[in-house]
């Protein structure tokens, strides 16, 4: 026999995982709360800045990982000020490289029709942070 879940078990999952009802009745996702725990640079990848002017309850930072969770914390600490500094120097302007595809001598690409296709072209590539 499968084990059962009491109902109050799923409807607490089912209030938890409902966003912020926001101004003018947009869904909103925003911090209830925040931690004081410093977050390890090495596991994020950007933040945002959360505040009452867009429907939140409370300013504060909130910090995606690369694993795409969110982790919240107040904006005035300094490591939360130091990490946000941290994130902003890794971002890169934006790039365009230029490459050249030459013709190749027969035999010499196992990309066969991909290298035709691509021989004697200009191919822009445009690089982008996030």
């Amino acid at each position: 026999m499968a084990p059962q879940v009491p109902l109050a078990a799923l409807l607490a999952a089912l209030l938890c995982a409902l966003p912020v009802q926001g101004n003018d009745n947009i869904a909103l996702d925003c911090c209830l709360k925040t931690s004081n725990h410093p977050i390890q640079l090495k596991i994020l990848w950007r933040y945002e800045d959360q505040n009452p002017d867009q429907g939140c309850p409370f300013p504060a930072v909130v910090f995606i990982t690369k694993a795409d969770k969110k982790l919240c914390a107040p904006p005035k600490l300094p490591w939360v000020l130091k990490r946000k500094k941290q994130l902003d120097n890794k971002k890169k302007p934006e790039q365009t490289i230029t490459i050249r595809v030459r013709k190749m001598r027969r035999g010499r690409s196992s990309l066969g029709p991909i290298v035709q296709g691509l021989a004697d072209s200009k191919v822009d590539i445009l690089c982008f942070s996030d």
